[in-house]
């Protein structure tokens, strides 16, 4: 694999991990949700709906929203504050955004500089396009606000305000507790339910709407990024501008925003799309980049090959991913990248806690257990969380020296189960198997070494279910285990 793949590989695993839950192979992109994106957005994401013909009832959160509902209906979430409860509720309501396409678009942001060397929000202008189709069909959607209004505004802090637009009610709501950038707008505009944040956002995208010369489907340069990334296949796209965030950013910010782009080694890139999609059960993801002067596409994912050793991808499984990036380079971009996000003074504080947790166990973490990890790394969706939860899946990356990663990862984790039991509750559990654990009422997630791959799921069970159908697999077939790739 060339070394710029790999670059791009690492930063492509950080943006494109998150989406999978969301992958399906049904999805169908409405290109018109590109006529309502203005052109000049910093961000925007694009997602499928898994059934065009109407609302999917099999969402991922389906079933949480299902159970916060019957449990808000029992009272049960009656003693939690009101915070909790307001996210609790937010899950739930998410499950309707995802029975429809859509897209999230950032129109601008902005931070003002703190004493400490990092930066506040202090200003947000975004909106979701939510295609509904149908005359009508963001009642749900509707419904959904209302309900959030009921639960967490009143007449002494909040004032709602309407309008008519386009011959359908607009609404907007203004809370004191809030601060003063914070302006709510949402209604239906032809087959869109858009909902605003920011003073003017909901005007911005009923203008573009309007005037296609304003929008990404008048872009030359993303037209062209997604025909070649294959957008109109993909079950989740992402379009970021380096360009105008570090344009509107003081210097400050702008460093920060550099310093982030090096360390995801997209240094030079004005512009990226990235797109996620599938076929058959193999998950494609790739990067579409605008760099100096020229355009470049870089696959992230690959397809499985003939000698991949059996029982690492199930059959059971509905999907797989398998990323050809070194676990070593992954968790040094992502650190630096966090890190580039922080003040300086934050900075020095994360280096010197994981300074002393190495002294204290005596290892090192990248030289005796990052450096014993290989590529490739593979993520698949089996067993199923039965909540069918965002993340909750199985992941497996190769090892190149099993019993030394078990005994270094070993005295780590019980160095942190010992810190751990002096503060309580949250436990660390190490069970006969091999298999650590995090328990805190519910146990996971967990991981253990098996094989020559280092497993890591989100229950314990899922990572006994994972090594079983390794050993069972291995045992029915000839086919030799490879050696994991070197570096």
């Amino acid at each position: 694999m060339i070394p710029k793949f790999r670059c791009v590989a690492r930063a492509g695993f950080v943006v494109s991990a998150i989406a999978f839950s969301s992958v399906v192979a049904s999805a169908s992109m409405p290109e018109s949700l590109l006529r309502a994106v203005p052109k000049d957005a910093v961000l925007a994401y694009f997602a499928a709906s898994p059934n065009t013909d109407g609302p999917n009832t099999q969402s991922s959160l389906g079933l949480a929203t299902f159970v916060i509902e019957r449990a808000q209906e029992f009272g049960l979430l009656s003693k939690l504050n009101e915070r909790p409860r307001m996210w609790a509720d937010v899950l739930a309501s998410m499950s309707e955004l995802l029975d429809y396409p859509h897209a999230g678009v950032l129109l601008d942001i902005s931070a003002a500089p703190r004493p400490d060397g990092g930066h506040q929000l202090s200003g947000l202008h975004a909106a979701l396009i939510i295609r509904t189709r149908t005359q009508g069909g963001g009642a749900r959607i509707g419904q959904r606000i209302q309900h959030l209004l009921s639960s967490y505004t009143n007449d002494e802090n909040s004032t709602l305000s309407s309008h008519i637009s386009d011959g359908s009610p607009v609404f907007t709501l203004r809370d004191r507790r809030l601060p003063d950038w914070v302006e709510l707008t949402w209604g239906t505009h032809g087959e869109d339910y858009i909902v605003a944040i920011g003073a003017g956002s909901f005007d911005r995208i009923v203008q573009t709407i309007a005037d296609q010369s304003l929008s990404l489907a008048d872009d030359a340069w993303f037209t062209n990024a997604w025909k070649v990334a294959g957008g109109p296949d993909a079950s989740l796209t992402a379009l970021l501008r380096f360009d105008i965030a570090r344009s509107a950013a003081d210097d400050s910010l702008r460093s920060k925003f550099e310093h982030v782009q090096e360390n995801l080694r997209l240094g030079g890139v004005d512009r990226g799309l990235w797109t996620v999609g599938r076929r058959a059960r193999a998950i494609e993801a790739g990067a579409f980049l605008r760099r100096g002067n020229g355009d470049e596409w870089q696959p992230i994912t690959r397809r499985e090959d003939a000698d991949f050793a059996p029982g690492v991808i199930p059959d059971e499984a509905t999907w797989y991913a398998i990323y050809d990036v070194e676990p070593r380079a992954l968790v040094d971009t992502v650190s630096k990248t966090y890190l580039a996000s922080k003040s300086p003074h934050a900075q020095d504080k994360n280096r010197t806690f994981w300074r002393k947790a190495e002294e204290r166990v005596g290892l090192s973490i990248d030289g005796d257990i990052l450096a014993l990890l290989r590529q490739p790394i593979v993520s698949h969706n089996y067993p199923q969380h039965a909540l069918r939860l965002p993340l909750a899946w199985t992941r497996l990356i190769a090892v190149a020296d099993p019993d030394a990663l078990r005994r270094n990862l070993d005295r780590v984790l019980e160095a942190a189960r010992e810190e751990l039991a002096k503060e309580g509750p949250t436990q660390l559990r190490h069970d006969a198997d091999g298999v650590w654990y995090l328990y805190l009422g519910i146990a996971g997630p967990a991981l253990t070494v098996a094989d020559r791959w280092l497993i890591v799921s989100f229950s314990p069970d899922a990572v006994r279910k994972n090594v079983e159908m390794l050993s069972r697999r291995r045992s029915v077939t000839t086919t030799p285990v490879p050696t994991p790739v070197q570096p």
